[in-house]
């Protein structure tokens, strides 16, 4: 029977769900990836290597119930928090947690491109925030300078995730839209 598993990855936990052609729950199963609150809970971190290894699993105990009740995934679809940030070198191993969506170490940051929010919103339709990634990249290129200097790419927590599954670096605009860095006027990187 064909089936399509669906993988919602979400700030304290991911899920894999198998659906049958007319969308009724077939099987789920799911894992934690409960983040680490530092620093008062300004700094809020996920181990990147630890959401990989949740990831593998889901999709192997889900991929091994397809197997014995002879069901076929013909399509995987993700969906997940945006904005969460990890450096990744250039074999796409990640370098540090991931800095997550509701970490505040930017705040400074904010303020100090404050001057530029109307050009940004033009641009992107959104504010300047600390939820956002632009800010949590910055802080890494200022903060981080050994690590930012090992960094082949910039991921999101669903590029990641993409990237662990395909092979390769793959987003889509919605997500893309949640950085701060993609202009909406053209759908390109600014």
């Amino acid at each position: 029977m064909d089936s399509i598993m669906t993988i919602d990855i979400g700030s304290t936990s991911m899920r894999a769900i198998l659906h049958d052609s007319h969308g009724a729950v077939i099987h789920k199963c799911r894992r934690s990836t409960v983040p680490d609150y530092k620093s008062g809970g300004t700094r809020v971190e996920l181990n990147a290597q630890m959401f990989v290894e949740n990831l593998l699993s889901l999709v192997k105990e889900t991929s091994d119930y397809c197997r014995d009740n002879t069901l076929s995934p013909v399509a995987i679809s993700v969906t997940s928090q945006r904005s969460s940030v990890v450096p990744i070198d250039s074999h796409g191993d990640p370098l540090t947690p991931f800095i997550m969506w509701h970490d505040k170490r930017t705040v400074s940051i904010c303020r100090e491109l404050a001057q530029y929010e109307d050009p940004v919103y033009g641009l992107t339709g959104l504010r300047i925030s600390p939820v956002l990634s632009a800010v949590k990249m910055t802080w890494l290129r200022r903060e981080e300078p050994e690590v930012y200097s090992k960094t082949a790419k910039l991921l999101g927590i669903h590029d990641l995730a993409l990237y662990t599954l395909c092979g390769r670096f793959i987003t889509d605009h919605s997500l893309a839209s949640n950085t701060n860095l993609l202009n909406l006027n053209t759908c390109q990187w600014d």
